[in-house]
């Protein structure tokens, strides 16, 4: 027995500014669904004082628990640690910058509370970028297919096709805390750099339903400064093809081959994340030959190789700093 149906775990490092906006973003329907709702942050042993600020914060909001952690881990280690502490039916994971529509929690219960069958729940979101807390530029939706409608999906296949690179975005979706008590001990992601935690709760899913909803509930923030940065091209180029290809292994996809190119690696996101290895070549060049895995094209390759040895790293922050910016 869960003591509530959804329970949101907030992992957080460095994020003390960005976390306290998101927490009052929160706040008034976490209180108004506090039979049905529990809430965690887990500090990630940060260092600018988000401890302390936590410590002030639960004294004047009794609904939003905290767990200052002491050992510092990876970004998908600490989502897992997260989601070991939830103590609802439903699990709803929560990046420390996004902001939940003013309904989100309320939308959410009326599902889970209707269909008792539905093992996940993914919903649209708006993107944006910002180079400050107090701006969102450029919002666009995600699927432009933003109708009331609510679909379903009979098989996890189905739902993958479509909509795989969308759930490693962690705050668009809940999912059946049974499924991640089923396979957190027994599955092994470790190779899924990044996204340890979506194996985890992927892995033998079979009869539960899918369920999507078009209609955006949340807004991804993509801030300019984000402390897992460097790492991105890394988890994008290595962690997401070993993910899809032990989704393949198990069963939950025909293809992982496919899945790749159609969820991840297309030419915009090649380009806009491979790119981000020029500023961190020290790190990338004695990796280079496992990000060449990733591409299956010759042209492919050699940007890989152009962008790692080659390409100015000051043409990368300009572009950057615009797409960021207000202009």
């Amino acid at each position: 027995m869960y003591d509530k149906l959804i329970s949101i775990v907030l992992p957080t490092f460095n994020r003390k500014e960005y976390l306290k906006l998101t927490l009052d973003c929160f706040l008034d329907q976490v209180n108004r669904n506090a039979n049905d709702i529990s809430f965690c942050v887990c500090n990630n042993a940060s260092t600018d004082g988000t401890d302390s600020f936590l410590e002030k914060y639960n004294l004047k909001n009794k609904n939003v628990g905290f767990v200052n952690f002491t050992e510092h881990v990876d970004v998908g280690y600490s989502i897992s640690r997260a989601n070991d502490l939830a103590n609802g039916k439903y699990i709803l994971m929560w990046g420390d910058d996004d902001i939940p529509d003013p309904y989100l929690l309320d939308v959410l219960l009326k599902i889970v509370k209707e269909y008792s069958d539905v093992g996940l729940v993914h919903y649209n979101r708006l993107v944006g970028y910002d180079d400050n807390i107090d701006c969102i530029n450029k919002l666009l939706v995600n699927d432009r297919n933003t109708s009331c409608s609510i679909e379903f999906f009979n098989t996890i296949n189905d739902f993958l096709v479509e909509h795989a690179l969308d759930i490693t975005f962690l705050s668009s979706f809940i999912f059946k805390n049974d499924l991640w008590k089923r396979n957190r001990g027994k599955v092994i992601t470790s190779s899924h750099f990044g996204y340890e935690f979506l194996g985890k709760i992927l892995h033998g899913f079979m009869f539960d339903k899918i369920c999507y909803i078009p209609y955006p509930l949340c807004i991804q923030r993509k801030p300019y400064n984000r402390p897992w940065m460097s790492r991105s091209p890394y988890y994008r180029f290595i962690g997401i093809p070993n993910m899809y290809a032990d989704f393949e292994k198990w069963g939950l996809i025909k293809s992982a081959r496919e899945l790749w190119s159609s969820q991840g690696n297309r030419n915009r996101e090649f380009f806009s994340i491979m790119s981000q290895t020029s500023i961190f070549k020290s790190e990338y060049r004695p990796i280079y030959k496992d990000m060449l895995k990733s591409q299956s094209t010759i042209g492919r390759k050699l940007w890989t190789l152009i962008f790692i040895f080659l390409f100015p790293s000051w043409i990368y922050k300009f572009v950057r700093k615009r797409v960021f910016g207000n202009s």
